[in-house]
C-alpha cells in the first residue's frame, strides 16, 4: 500500500484506503477492515503522498517523516499519546529542525498515530517503489 492511496478525512478518526471512483465523490474503506462507504466531493480528502511537516528549512514530506521513525518505531509505541509533552520531545529528538510556532501538538500526535496504523496494517516502506530504468536504457 502507498501513501497515495492512503487519505485522511476531515471529521473522521483513522485512515482511509481508496477503493473506487463513483459518480459523486469515490469509494474508501477504513484501513484495518470496515464497511465501504462513499465520500462526497464536498469532503475534504488529504492523500498521505500530499502532506508535509514543517521544518525551518523546508517542508518534509510524511514519507520521509515515517522513514525516519522507523527504526524508533518502539519507543513511538510506548509513547502515551494522551500527554502531548512527551510526543513533542520524541518528535523534537527525531526532528531538531522541525518549525516549533508552525507544528502544533496535535500534528504531532496524528502524525505518531498515523504511522503506527500504517505499520500495524503491514507498510514496510513509506516511499513508492522507483521503476528500473535499466529495462528501458537496453532497449534502444
Amino acid at each position: 500500500m502507498e501513501l497515495k492511496e492512503v487519505l485522511a478525512i476531515t471529521g473522521k478518526s483513522g485512515l482511509y484506503k481508496f477503493v473506487a471512483r463513483s459518480r459523486h465523490g469515490f469509494v474508501v474503506e477504513p484501513i484495518g477492515g470496515g464497511a465501504r462507504f462513499a465520500v462526497s466531493m464536498m469532503s475534504k480528502v488529504s492523500s498521505l503522498a500530499d502532506i508535509a511537516m514543517y521544518m525551518y528549512d523546508r517542508d518534509l514530506p510524511l514519507a520521509d517523516v515515517y522513514t525516519i521513525m522507523l527504526p524508533h518505531e518502539e519507543e513511538i509505541k510506548a509513547l502515551d499519546l494522551s500527554k502531548p509533552e512527551g510526543a513533542r520531545a520524541l518528535y523534537a529528538q527525531l526532528f531538531p529542525n522541525y518549525h516549533v510556532e508552525k507544528v502544533h501538538d496535535k500534528h504531532i500526535i496524528k502524525a505518531f498515530q498515523w504511522f503506527l496504523i500504517l505499520r500495524a496494517h503491514g507498510v514496510q516502506t513509506f516511499k513508492p517503489e522507483e521503476k528500473s530504468t535499466e529495462a528501458e536504457g537496453s532497449n534502444q
